[in-house]
């Protein structure tokens, strides 16, 4: 099954959220949709899920479109940054309305979840720290049976522990629903790289750089060092970013061989490509 974003833009009066996006995400995989805060991945994904409308462009899963399709928007399940459950209701009295409510819920998942993260399902949302609201969204998420998992910020005031058993989960959830496919939005793009196998960097609401993780990152490199041998390595190759400090070059370019031991070369990070394209240190 494929998920399909076409062209999309987004006009917030005269603020451009989204400029022409377009992405494809199919089933067995995880993919980063990563930016910085306010790159309009949030939109991304509200459209995405018919939470917002588009200015243009459109949403299809298997070529039919997603907007004011239920069947269609039922195959997606999107746990976002904004609470939407009662913050008077118990956690536990939640999941019990959720497993009534909806056919593709796994309550026994749920409870189990519930265990492993330490969560008091005793108490109410309005009761619980940040950390243990996201926590309990993700309890929900992880607990859906859909086609498209969608996590938006999955790791908001989550200590390492809890982010290193959400991770875990996330890798579970796939080999439990082979035929699934999750995206992961997030500005920490340094903790979800060894997660995600496809990305999509996103800038200013335009799409920056996109691929196969192990692909892209493999077909660049990261070349430092003396400034005038850096030049002269480099001078057949496309270089995507350069920068100097004092005599020293350092740039991002596709991979060539290199020669000269002196220098420093090796692939980028996620992140590090991220910087480079953006021309900005991330959050």
């Amino acid at each position: 099954m494929k998920l399909t974003v076409e062209a999309i833009s987004k006009n917030f009066g005269k603020n451009n959220a989204l400029n022409n996006f377009s992405a494809t995400f199919e089933e067995g995989h995880i993919y980063g949709l990563l930016g910085r805060n306010g790159a309009g991945k949030s939109t991304l994904l509200n459209i995405i899920t018919d939470r917002v409308f588009a200015s243009s462009g459109s949403v299809k899963i298997d070529g039919t479109v997603v907007t004011a399709n239920s069947n269609q928007l039922n195959k997606i399940h999107m746990m976002s940054e904004a609470n939407y459950y009662p913050d008077d209701k118990k956690c536990k009295d939640i999941l019990k309305a959720i497993d009534s409510l909806t056919d593709n819920f796994n309550y026994d998942k749920a409870i189990e979840l519930a265990d492993k993260f330490e969560i008091s399902l005793n108490k109410t949302t309005k009761a619980l720290s940040t950390g243990y609201r996201t926590i309990f969204k993700i309890i929900v998420a992880l607990s859906m049976k859909v086609n498209f998992l969608v996590l938006d910020e999955p790791t908001l005031g989550l200590d390492a522990i809890s982010r290193d058993l959400l991770y875990i989960e996330i890798s579970k959830y796939l080999l439990e629903n082979e035929h699934s496919c999750i995206i992961i939005s997030t500005h920490l793009i340094e903790e979800v790289e060894t997660l995600v196998d496809y990305f999509y960097l996103i800038n200013k609401g335009s799409l920056m750089f996109c691929g196969d993780k192990e692909q892209v990152l493999g077909n660049l490199l990261l070349v430092s060092g003396n400034k005038e041998k850096v030049v002269s390595s480099v001078k057949d190759a496309k270089v995507l970013n350069s920068s100097t400090q004092l005599d020293r070059l350092e740039v991002l370019v596709e991979k060539i061989e290199i020669n000269d031991e002196s220098l420093t070369v090796r692939h980028p990070s996620l992140q590090e490509l991220f910087i480079k394209l953006a021309g900005v240190r991330n959050e």
